[in-house]
């Protein structure tokens, strides 16, 4: 989904995208979100839900939330 709401679909895989674009940019949040820093206007712990800019809560998994902490607390570079 982009910032604007489009959606585009893609036949390539996400592990594909994920090699391609910037690790200090983009964050494999789940199975199925990959997801721009940038873009992140919060964290939920609790519920491991991430705010994006254009309002869609998208899901952290459980093996990913350390992580994730790890990168919204050193800061985006």
């Amino acid at each position: 989904h982009l910032k604007n709401g489009e959606s585009i679909l893609s036949s390539k895989t996400l592990k594909t995208y994920e090699e391609m674009l910037p690790s200090n940019l983009f964050f494999r949040s789940h199975q199925s979100y990959l997801i721009n820093l940038m873009h992140i206007q919060s964290f939920d712990k609790k519920s491991n839900m991430i705010s994006v800019s254009n309002t869609i809560q998208l899901p952290v998994s459980l093996r990913k939330k350390t992580e994730l902490n790890k990168i919204l607390k050193k800061g985006i570079s």
